[in-house]
């Protein structure tokens, strides 16, 4: 699954900067060629390697039918 600006991700690791750890979720406002920039409740603008997320589905309406 690729990320997508605007879209959930969950983050699976941190070097333990701020205020951001394993499990936490947010979401993608920028996302660039290796890194991603994520809005998390407790630290908006949390600048992240790509490999440190993992992109959360969204449920897409026409795939139910």
């Amino acid at each position: 699954m690729a990320f997508k600006q605007g879209g959930k991700v969950i983050i699976k690791e941190s070097n333990g900067w701020a205020d951001v750890k394993p499990g936490d979720i947010g979401i993608a406002r920028t996302v660039g060629s290796l890194t991603m920039t994520v809005d998390f409740e407790n630290h908006p603008r949390w600048l992240g390697t790509k490999d440190c997320f993992i992109p959360i589905p969204t449920r897409n309406k026409e795939a139910l039918f």
